[in-house]
């Protein structure tokens, strides 16, 4: 590669290729400051020891003759400081007192600002009087920023910028602000890493810590700057796969490693074909980013079918990750490339199979059961438990008795947790692995959010009372989330499938994940499947979205008014099996209905993450008004709102064909008809809503029919022309 110039990585893309000579002046430094930024705010809690063991143990390997480093801590704004400034670790001595430090103050505490921590490092460097040091700057979150401004952050950053050698934004976990962060590495010309587990994490580290080097050489690069696409050069490490980024933000010269024999400049224009080499890694840095779309010209551009089409499977965090962690294959190892062939253009099917196709097949038939005891179905909890009253405190008992315990004491703790035992209901299952239809999908309207909603049948043991009932037949609720914010939480689902639905998935996502588990169940391996497909998202436009908003929005009022009028109608005398005290007591017990719902308590919840919404706003329509208030403006002669004119129409419809029908029964009929087809319609269209924003989330684009900084159409509602709106916005949502 190094023969090299200029050559291209896409039509409208090149590389220049600037050689590190040795003979030119070499700048010795006399080491490199480290200052490492740690986010100790909440959203880190589950993770933070591990941090804390993982900074300590690779101290020693970062440290190097000279080098000195420097922690410093942030969460809230306000809520920052410095553990250690400039320690250069020489004895045993110096690294425990970083080591104490680093357990006494990297805990959890407080919400984020990305602020602070720039703010002190700026003013670290600045206050320096060592003039012969590089500085190394590394940021490590989990999280996003809540509480300072993007522009005071992004004016942070730029004044930082030119003072660093290197800098590393390193992303752990799902639920970080990755667009953020890469925005933020782009204003230093670093590097953004991405770990989806702290495994993961720690192998990256390596390459992180090694962005360091203890001698430079100047390169000029003044006259190239208007040429460059991007402020940043770049090298390749030691390994040959990690990637070291120098910004030239602010400069007229980078300072590089002597011990690269070259650097890279990504230029505007197009050149003579590239190696695959040189494609991968300047597409890498490119997604790494945020440069989307020139980093897909260039996938395009290398021709690896297998390659391609396993970046068409790539939507969601989880699905990128592991296409990053495949490209950095390739470039180490030549002979993994165009396992599948080269196809100059190639373009891959943009209908793979997909999860939202998969939960589809699920549920076309109430015969598909899943088994949701089974040993098979492993769910991962993602959000506080929530315990039935009571289980704290009989948890805190059982946990009193130990083998130190006397006789006496014993005998007074198995007392207290039998008679608090006895206070409550206790529903049992009528069968131990019972199995569930698996139809009952739930959508968030704006959120990339998918929960199966499951009905269990059993019995319910209550305390002894004064009613004489023992036990009454009900059925609880059970909410599993199959995708929370985009992210999938099950590799594989024990479930009967009719022979329709199983013959079908198995041709879809292959024989070899199809397992056998006896008595007709079988386990469905789907972490292999991408979360959604192309297709799904190039059907996305705003004008069809908001079409379906209005017309939910439309169906939606009258849903309520039909409802309305079917409650004004005297029901004649049902079934009697309870008495009004017996009722009355079941509900204490949190039985209604015939659902169990037993009152509950939340365990603590310390951890947080951001999620994504895209959000509809309906011009004058943020909520539909009651009918009683209507009704009253009407009676007062007081002027109604859209809204209000929108339910007036539709309470006005129902009552002229109410005063056709005389027979009761013949009304409610028509009635409940009516309301059935009208709240069939209203379920299709909030999966189609919620089908096309989750596309959009998971694909991180928007709509196909909305130039940039367009956020709206216009719709006709009732007559009147409003405006239809989306806007991102991002939510704070406790784990």
């Amino acid at each position: 590669m190094s023969n090299l110039n200029l050559v291209g990585v896409s039509k409208n893309t090149s590389v220049l290729f600037l050689p590190v000579v040795k003979d030119s002046k070499v700048v010795e430094v006399s080491g490199t400051n480290h200052i490492m930024c740690c986010d100790v705010s909440y959203s880190m809690y589950n993770d933070l020891p591990l941090l804390r063991s993982q900074i300590k143990n690779k101290i020693p390997d970062l440290m190097k003759d000279g080098d000195s480093l420097t922690i410093i801590w942030f969460s809230g704004r306000g809520e920052a400081g410095v553990l250690k400034e400039k320690v250069k670790v020489k004895t045993a001595m110096d690294l425990k007192k970083v080591h104490d430090a680093i357990d006494k103050f990297v805990v959890p505490v407080g919400a984020t600002s990305f602020l602070d921590p720039i703010e002190l490092a700026n003013k670290l460097i600045d206050e320096s009087d060592d003039d012969g040091i590089n500085w190394n700057f590394l940021f490590f979150t989990d999280g996003y920023n809540n509480s300072s401004s993007w522009t005071d952050i992004n004016a942070s950053l730029e004044k930082l910028a030119p003072k660093l050698s290197a800098s590393s934004f390193v992303e752990y976990g799902f639920y970080a602000d990755s667009d953020k962060l890469s925005q933020m590495a782009e204003i230093t010309g670093g590097q953004r890493v991405v770990s989806q587990s702290f495994d993961e994490y720690e192998v990256k580290m390596e390459s992180i810590l090694n962005n360091t080097a203890s001698s430079f050489i100047e390169i000029d690069v003044t006259d190239i700057k208007d040429q460059l696409k991007y402020q940043f050069a770049f090298a390749v490490g030691k390994d040959g796969v990690s990637t070291i980024i120098y910004s030239l933000v602010g400069k007229k010269s980078v300072k590089v490693s002597a011990s690269h024999n070259e650097i890279y400049l990504i230029m505007k224009d197009g050149g003579v074909k590239a190696d695959v080499s040189i494609q991968l890694l300047t597409m890498k840095i490119l997604f790494s980013k945020g440069s989307i779309s020139a980093a897909e010209d260039i996938l395009f551009d290398t021709g690896d079918i297998s390659l391609i089409e396993h970046y068409n499977r790539s939507f969601g965090k989880q699905n990128l990750n592991q296409f990053h962690n495949r490209v950095d294959e390739l470039i180490a190892d030549e002979s993994k490339r165009f396992i599948s062939g080269f196809k100059s253009g190639y373009k891959p099917k943009s209908n793979a199979y997909c999860i939202l196709d998969l939960v589809n097949d699920l549920g076309s038939s109430e015969e598909n059961l899943i088994f949701p005891n089974h040993e098979k179905f492993i769910y991962k909890r993602m959000s506080a438990k929530r315990l039935q009253k009571g289980t704290k405190v009989l948890e805190g008992l059982k946990s009193l008795k130990d083998d130190n315990t006397t006789e006496f004491d014993a005998k007074t703790l198995s007392k207290a947790i039998k008679e608090i035992t006895a206070t409550r209901a206790q529903f049992k299952a009528h069968f131990e692995n019972p199995g569930v239809p698996i139809s009952n999908f739930t959508w968030n309207s704006d959120r990339a959010n998918l929960s199966l909603l499951l009905k269990m049948d059993g019995e319910v043991t209550l305390p002894k009372n004064e009613f004489g009932l023992k036990s009454v037949e009900a059925h609880i609720f059970r909410n599993y989330n199959i995708i929370k914010d985009g992210v999938l939480n099950f590799n594989q689902i024990p479930v009967k499938l009719n022979l329709s639905t199983l013959k079908s998935i198995t041709k879809k996502i292959g024989v070899d994940n199809v397992v056998d588990l006896g008595s007709g169940l079988v386990l469905l391996n789907i972490g292999q499947l991408p979360t959604i497909n192309k297709t799904y998202i190039t059907k996305v436009s705003a004008n069809n979205l908001a079409d379906q908003e209005v017309e939910l929005l439309e169906l939606k009022a009258k849903r309520k008014c039909l409802d309305y009028v079917l409650k004004s109608i005297p029901k004649g005398p049902g079934r009697v099996s309870l008495s009004d005290q017996q009722v009355t007591y079941l509900a204490t017990q949190g039985i209604r209905d015939g659902a169990f719902s037993p009152l509950t308590e939340k365990t603590e919840s310390l951890d947080v993450y951001i999620a994504v919404n895209l959000l509809t706003k309906i011009e004058k329509f943020s909520s539909l008004p009651s009918i009683d208030s209507v009704l009253k403006k009407k009676l007062d002669n007081k002027k109604l709102t859209i809204s209000d004119l929108l339910i007036d129409k539709y309470m006005t419809e129902i009552n002229s064909e109410v005063s056709k029908i005389s027979d009761k029964k013949k009304l409610k009929e028509y009635l409940n008809t009516q309301y059935d087809i009208i709240h069939s319609r209203v379920k299709e269209l909030i999966v189609e809503v919620a089908q096309s924003k989750f596309s959009l989330i998971l694909s991180r684009r928007w709509f196909n029919d909305l130039k940039d900084g367009e956020t709206s159409v216009s719709k006709v509602i009732n007559g009147e022309t409003l405006s239809v709106s989306f806007e991102w916005k991002n939510e704070e949502v406790k784990i």
